[in-house]
């Protein structure tokens, strides 16, 4: 009798794992929240998608997170100094070349973001440039000067900065004059000389020591036929 029991309860037994699984089973929670999260998951992939196309691509994005300098920590400080000094020098330089009388100098220090998006790739987050600009007053044959002026900076390595006739460069840093005659009523490219770039930059750091240029105009044009304004601007931060 207890051999007959046994043999009954191993034939249940087989038959219960030889049952094939219903497929028409509901399906687990764990399927349920899989499609949740593909759902979830396609749009905000889409959504980040569509973000960084419009930032410019990764390398913008990755630009745009680059932390902004601080202008009086001492690595900036002494490369705004090292810039100035510079600058100085390459204005020491074209002094021992023109015969050009010099009346007074001014100085534009600014810092900046980039643009990186879409439509616009600076390439960096920040930038900060140091522009050094002197006036100048001579007489004399202005086309005449100006040939010798061309010569004089080409002998001291400066090059065309492409079209701009007015504009040179070298080793990183550019060189670009203006100029007024005695006579001249508007002198809105005198002024905007001795400014660094700006256009719709939003900046981070300014320091002006600019000129009255009307008052300079006219001390300059009491023994000057013609007032010469170059300027250097020198690059010294950039991430």
């Amino acid at each position: 009798m207890g051999s007959k029991h046994a043999n009954n309860i191993n034939k249940a037994s087989k038959a219960r794992k030889s049952t094939p699984a219903n497929n028409n089973q509901p399906p687990t929670k764990n399927k349920k929240w899989n499609w949740i999260v593909l759902l979830i998951a396609i749009p905000l992939l889409v959504y980040l998608i569509l973000v960084i196309s419009f930032s410019g691509g990764i390398s913008a994005v990755v630009s745009n997170l680059k932390p902004a300098p601080n202008p009086e920590s001492y690595s900036v400080t002494t490369k705004r100094n090292n810039a100035r000094q510079s600058l100085e020098v390459s204005f020491a330089e074209l002094a021992g070349k023109v015969r050009f009388a010099e009346y007074a100098t001014s100085s534009h220090d600014l810092c900046y973001e980039g643009q990186n998006n879409w439509k616009v790739k600076s390439g960096y987050a920040h930038s900060c440039d140091y522009r050094l600009t002197k006036y100048y007053g001579f007489n004399g044959d202005f086309r005449q000067e100006m040939l010798d002026f061309d010569q004089k900076i080409t002998s001291l390595s400066w090059l065309p900065a492409g079209r701009n006739t007015q504009r040179y460069k070298k080793d990183g840093v550019l060189l670009a004059f203006e100029y007024a005659e005695k006579d001249t009523k508007n002198l809105f490219a005198v002024e905007y000389a001795q400014q660094a770039f700006e256009g719709t930059i939003a900046k981070l750091y300014e320091k002006k020591e600019l000129q009255d240029v009307n008052a300079i105009f006219q001390e300059i044009t009491k023994e000057n036929k013609f007032l010469f304004v170059v300027s250097m601007q020198e690059n010294y931060f950039q991430n």
